[in-house]
């Protein structure tokens, strides 16, 4: 869903969800679930963008409190976002080092042209920095909702248990359009 112009907007808006929302800062986010032994990652794929949270069963409430910020309190703010293009630019000139990664690139560009799955997740050299934090805010708020998600759980946990606790923290989560 990367503007036709901007690829790498999702990747950029996946990345950076992490670090840093309305209540906590990256370090803080990142010190929370390391002290419960857990993990919360958000990542950007050709049809997706995936959270996974993984923590013991006794720490979920304390995930979950952590998963519903990063995904309803993002503040996409100006150094992390300079600071994150210059991080993707680095990644990507690193991997036109790859031949691997250049013929995969040509061959999806090849097979699939100007459709999306023809452009690089990552975004390209040129794209990612002409990036804003417009623009991630745009794609954030028309595609991370409610009616545009799936929720899968595994787990020691009960669905209605589960339900409430997701309810309590994500009830107040918009359907977008």
């Amino acid at each position: 869903l990367d503007p036709p112009d901007k690829p790498g907007v999702a990747n950029l808006v996946a990345t950076l969800m992490t670090q840093g929302t309305t209540t906590r800062t990256a370090p803080q986010i990142s010190e929370a679930i390391e002290f419960l032994g857990g993990s919360l990652s958000v990542d950007a794929g050709q049809e997706t963008i995936t959270i996974s949270l993984s923590v013991l069963s006794k720490d979920l409430d304390t995930g979950l409190d952590l998963m519903a910020d990063v995904l309803l309190n993002p503040v996409f703010a100006p150094d992390e976002i300079q600071r994150k293009i210059q991080e993707v630019v680095a990644g990507i000139k690193r991997s036109q080092d790859d031949p691997g990664t250049v013929s995969w690139q040509a061959f999806m560009a090849l097979v699939y042209g100007a459709h999306p799955f023809g452009r690089p997740i990552e975004g390209t050299e040129a794209s990612v920095p002409t990036i804003t934090r417009d623009d991630l805010v745009r794609f954030y708020q028309e595609h991370l909702r409610p009616n545009k998600a799936i929720l899968a759980v595994v787990g020691d946990v009960r669905p209605a248990e589960l339900k409430s606790r997701l309810q309590a923290r994500l009830g107040s989560w918009q359907p977008g359009g």
